[in-house]
């Protein structure tokens, strides 16, 4: 009977959720709104990273202190010789990569260095060359610990560069100075721009330009999925579109138009996320937007359950794989508070979940 019991509550936790991920995409979604704070920091805070256990990564921008808050709460101060501290990149089993500069022996020498998931703080060789303002921003991480993103040394020669990270060794893919990576998959496939191009690197190096959608002449693309799939800008003249690659053929799957404040804000900087169901946020007019295939383009801003009276900008930074998000919203001109957005599931989502454990139950019953 131990058996049986445990054989149909495997069943029925797998029809529901199976049913309620149907259903998901092919509904309208709000979610609730919970203020994000940190005891002791300015009310200058930015989340900068997110994953699918609910960590997120908080920076103070007033004296560039990083923070981990885990989903129940718990918040930990990252604690290293290190000033300017970057920290944009976070992994599924919550190692965080964190850039910036010594703040001990010379200040002027950039560091990276690893906030592992127990806590525990690595040091890593930089790889940029040195030199004048010589800077290094990661924006991706996978679960074995590869990190990319781009670096920038201004005297005695302007260098840019793609590049991809391990503890054990470093690798310049690109030394274009338009060139950056935003992403990399488990797998070692990177994404990102070069020379306002969307593409892909292997860990060889070896770039291939992703398409663009007809009449568009630029972009970027912003991360990858475990499947494959990716997400970006493009741009045709003054418009931009958030646009979807397919995992194999690389065709483009989706191109919808959105907004964004210049092309700085579409090429270099976060703002764009998808998760592995394919639903992504994006800044667009007015806002953070939620797009999936079943609900097309979702405000973020007018699907709040909660909102605080005054809401004049609601914006959207990274959405894990249970839709949840994280970001912000500003009340008037001068207000911005950090904020994580938890989907509300449907009434109706509820119901058909109900019809399925009463059939499984039924079927337990006919075969007693």
């Amino acid at each position: 009977m131990r058996i049986i019991g445990r054989n149909f509550m495997n069943k029925l936790l797998i029809t529901s959720a199976m049913t309620a991920g149907l259903l998901a995409s092919g509904q309208a979604i709000t979610w609730t709104m919970q203020s994000i704070a940190v005891p002791g920091a300015s009310n200058n805070l930015r989340i900068t990273a997110f994953n699918s256990q609910s960590t997120m990564v908080i920076r103070d921008d007033n004296n560039g202190n990083i923070y981990k808050r885990l989903s129940n709460g718990q918040i930990t101060q990252f604690i290293a010789p290190i000033r300017f501290a970057s920290a944009d990149a976070i992994n599924e089993y919550g190692d965080i990569a964190v850039t910036g500069t010594d703040n001990s022996t010379n200040p002027s020498t950039p560091y990276v260095k690893m906030w592992n998931a127990n806590g525990s703080i690595e040091n890593w060789s930089y790889p940029i060359p040195p030199g004048t303002g010589a800077s290094l921003t990661l924006l991706g991480l996978n679960e074995t610990r590869q990190a990319v993103g781009y670096g920038v040394r201004f005297s005695p020669d302007m260098y840019g560069a793609c590049a991809s990270y391990s503890p054990t060794s470093s690798m310049v893919l690109t030394d274009l100075g338009g060139s950056f990576a935003k992403d990399i998959s488990n797998d070692g496939t990177i994404v990102g721009m070069n020379e306002y191009r969307p593409g892909t690197w292997d860990l060889a190096g070896n770039y291939t330009a992703l398409p663009l959608p007809v009449g568009d002449t630029s972009g970027a693309a912003h991360v990858i999925t475990e499947s494959g799939y990716i997400a970006g800008y493009t741009r045709s003249g003054s418009q931009f579109y958030m646009t979807i690659w397919s995992k194999s053929t690389r065709q483009v799957l989706y191109h919808i138009p959105a907004y964004v404040s210049g092309a700085v804000g579409a090429y270099f900087v976060y703002g764009m996320s998808m998760n592995e169901h394919m639903d992504v946020v994006y800044r667009g007019a007015n806002g953070g937007k939620f797009w999936s295939a079943g609900t097309g383009v979702v405000d973020l801003r007018t699907s709040i359950t909660n909102p605080v009276s005054g809401i004049t900008y609601a914006s959207s930074l990274k959405i894990n794989d249970n839709r949840e998000i994280v970001g912000g919203y500003a009340v008037g001109s001068t207000s911005y508070n950090n904020v994580l957005y938890t989907p509300v599931p449907e009434p109706s989502e509820f119901a058909v979940m109900g019809i399925g454990i009463v059939g499984l139950l039924l079927a337990r019953r006919r075969k007693k």
